[in-house]
């Protein structure tokens, strides 16, 4: 089963889920995240560079920005992923913009 998990912060909340199901033999877990520095052993990580907010003057605007910015960064690394024949069975998400779209 292929598997595709989408967190600003890897692992953030699937910390004790993906591991578990990484090592199911025939899963391929896969996670989209802007946290570059952390590993996983049995997972394959997908960063992104974490998106640069312009400097808003309105905090909920900065907010919104960034949500949309971290969830196009995804999008584009969902986007490949189809591109070349890998498609998830399923995916777990949590937002703050990166499952946006």
């Amino acid at each position: 089963m292929n598997i595709l998990f989408i967190h600003r912060e890897f692992t953030g909340h699937f910390k004790y889920i993906a591991p578990v199901l990484a090592q199911i033999p025939g899963n391929m877990v896969m996670f989209i995240t802007s946290n570059q520095n952390v590993e996983c052993p049995g997972i394959i990580k997908l960063p992104y560079e974490k998106p640069v907010v312009t400097n808003n003057k309105l905090p909920f605007v900065s907010a919104f920005e960034e949500n949309v910015l971290h969830g196009q960064e995804a999008a584009k690394i969902a986007m490949a992923m189809k591109q070349r024949g890998i498609v998830p069975d399923i995916i777990f998400g949590l937002s703050w913009g990166s499952t946006m779209f």
